[in-house]
């Protein structure tokens, strides 16, 4: 087997440090994002992370990266979108170019009998793949790294001089609320469209007098649905085909009919569709009107409204750049999946070889020795990534390595009664806390509960409506927890850190997100 990568022989771990951990993660596609800020993304800012390390224990990940390269990192975005009044648009232009190419590309690879083409052009699709993924990644990189790994930077500065501004006029004590709206994405973000349309497709059942299938969707009986309603069916896959890949995220899997029936029954019980799907399409447009009425009545400076329009734009194409990643997931999954059964391995294996062990072991027929590899990392894997350089390891090997990298397990923080973290949307709660890492940690969220999470995502949608509040370890103002938390008008705290491993399900806790903290009351 031919060495890939040169491995480090200097294993210097002193500036690396926990940054946060989360389930369901395969080495692919997560190790392309690292290698992308790791070195592609020198070509755009002229530095990168420096070092990071990472390890995947049963679908686990625990990152570890070098905060002082990555705050360089951030720093140096952040000052060239403050101070190159066309860096940004350059950024945002470029984010949408290759975004559209690579959904172009998606499409394309969806639809292919993946079945009929030989080893090399699965490699071909493959590699070109890898390279187009690369190419928005490293962009797709700027917007969260102006938000900030340990420090909103970004947030900060636009805090700082609009309250500043605000105090010339008087709104001093309102700063927070006004930066708030001012900050926010007028645009629809995909979840808001996917539920505007869910609402739709209700509607539409209400008009055709489909009342059965109604009933049977608010009381989540979807045994036989199909057989029952075909037409209501129907209509269901049609938009589970447009949306499904909400719910993807990494791994999987697309938007089931059960989360589907569950999104919807919430919707039911909520009151009239009709009435919800107006509400949800007035929220932007007012949204609009109230930042125009606030930059009037504050008469805001043209520069501190530019730096409004950038974070309300990082807002709305972060999450947007996320989603054209989840689709290409999806779509390299009909070539993974071929793949795996051309080297007799799980798809899940195949996720956890880099491309070019895959090539070798497909075209050089090397196919015994990777499955190996792939059943001992699905089980434990690591990898080093050093100015550029990836190696990986696997077996006893790994635990040799993660003992030199990791002085310390990452432990539950049970003395500590209280985090401080970003505010993302104002308020002040109590609730019980429930820690929600995946899907199958909805049901335990009930009404008025508070949501601790690693990072959020689309899949926990249900979840975030039961929940009173939100707080995450990872993001910043403008990560998904934030962007929901807004649109919903719901307390919620970002990047404190550690909460996944402070607060634990059942603990009684006070959300502050008018001074920037969570702690335990009970």
């Amino acid at each position: 087997m031919a060495q890939l990568l040169p491995l480090m022989a200097d294993i210097n771990n002193m500036a690396l440090r926990y940054f946060a951990d989360r389930k369901n993660v395969y080495l692919f596609p997560w190790y392309i994002a690292d290698v992308t800020i790791s070195d592609d993304i020198s070509a755009l800012l002229g530095k990168a992370m420096r070092e990071s390390f990472m390890v995947i224990d049963k679908g686990f990940v625990t990152a570890y990266y070098d905060f002082d390269s990555a705050d360089e990192l951030c720093k140096t975005a952040c000052n060239k979108i403050i101070s190159d009044p066309e860096y940004f648009p350059l950024v945002i232009k470029k984010i949408y170019e290759y975004s559209a190419a690579l959904d172009k590309s998606s499409i394309a690879i969806s639809a292919l009998d993946a079945s009929i083409l030989s080893s090399s052009e699965l490699i071909d699709i493959y590699e070109k793949y890898v390279k187009d993924l690369r190419q928005l990644r490293v962009w797709g990189w700027i917007p969260p790294l102006v938000d900030g790994i340990t420090d909103s930077y970004l947030s900060n500065h636009i805090q700082k001089v609009f309250t500043e501004h605000a105090k010339t006029q008087g709104k001093e004590a309102r700063a927070l609320e006004y930066y708030t709206i001012l900050s926010s994405s007028d645009k629809q973000s995909e979840v808001q469209q996917e539920e505007i349309a869910r609402l739709a497709v209700l509607r539409s059942f209400e008009e055709h007098g489909w009342l059965p299938a109604l009933k049977d969707i608010a009381e989540g009986n979807f045994s036989n649905f199909e057989a029952r309603h075909p037409e209501a069916f129907l209509r269901i896959q049609q938009h589970l085909k447009e949306y499904g890949w909400l719910t993807y995220s990494y791994v999987g899997p697309l938007m089931s009919l059960q989360h589907f029936f569950a999104l919807a029954s919430d919707n039911m019980k909520r009151g009239g569709i009709r009435e919800q799907q107006q509400s949800k399409q007035e929220y932007y447009a007012n949204l609009k009107k109230e930042k125009e009425r606030i930059l009037i009545d504050l008469k805001v400076p043209l520069e501190i409204q530019r730096l409004f329009e950038i974070s309300a734009e990082c807002m709305f194409i972060k999450d947007y750049r996320k989603g054209v990643y989840q689709r290409s997931y999806v779509a390299m999954d009909n070539i993974l999946t071929e793949i795996g059964t051309r080297l007799d391995m799980t798809l899940k294996q195949v996720k956890f070889l880099l491309f070019e062990e895959c090539k070798e072991a497909l075209l050089e027929e090397e196919k015994e020795e990777y499955r190996s590899i792939a059943q001992s990392r699905e089980k434990l894997c690591c990898y080093h990534i050093k100015d550029g350089m990836l190696s990986i390891f696997q077996g006893e090997e790994c635990r040799a390595v993660i003992e030199e990298f990791v002085s310390e397990p990452v432990k539950d923080e049970g003395e500590v009664s209280e985090l401080k973290g970003t505010i993302a949307y104002k308020g002040e709660v109590r609730g019980i806390a429930k820690i929600v890492l995946t899907v199958e940690d909805i049901a335990k969220v009930n009404e008025g509960d508070i949501l601790i999470s690693s990072a959020t995502n689309p899949d926990l949608i249900l979840a975030m409506k039961r929940a009173a509040a939100f707080v995450t370890d990872m993001g910043g103002i403008i990560s998904h927890a934030s962007i929901v938390a807004r649109e919903m008008k719901k307390p919620c705290l970002v990047g404190t850190k550690t909460a996944t491993h402070v607060f634990k399900d059942g603990d009684m806790v006070f959300v502050d997100a008018n001074n920037g903290f969570i702690k335990k009351i009970i």
